[in-house]
């Protein structure tokens, strides 16, 4: 079973995305904050992190991905965004594993994406 950290200001937004992924099998845990996220990552130790690419306190989420990933190097990466992708396409670019989904998304789309992802690293 594939563990997916969600990371999300906003609750409902949190709990929709646990729901659809536990629906779709995979196992998994939540942060609202990058401080959150990273304590975390550190017991759950997710094979995939789908993070918000503006988090309430004014983080990026490619700088959440960072911090992550110096915990967890094969950690793969969705960027959720109700923004369109176009400003954000450099950032994302530099990072290896990771994609963008602009909200709103089907919940099969964001399951496929990260099934695609985690076996890239395999």
């Amino acid at each position: 079973m594939l563990k997916v950290l969600v990371v999300d200001d906003d609750p409902l937004v949190r709990d929709a995305l646990d729901g659809f992924l536990s629906a779709f099998g995979f196992e998994t845990e939540s942060a609202a904050s990058s401080a959150e996220a990273l304590r975390t990552a550190g017991t759950f130790e997710p094979d995939a992190a789908v993070v918000d690419w503006m988090l309430g306190e004014s983080t990026y989420g490619s700088h959440v991905a960072e911090t992550l990933r110096s915990q967890l190097p094969d950690l793969a990466v969705i960027f959720v965004s109700g923004y369109h992708a176009d400003g954000m396409s450099v950032e994302i670019g530099k990072l290896k594993r990771a994609r963008f989904l602009s909200k709103p998304f089907k919940p099969i789309t964001l399951a496929k994406t990260i099934e695609s992802l985690v076996s890239e690293k395999r």
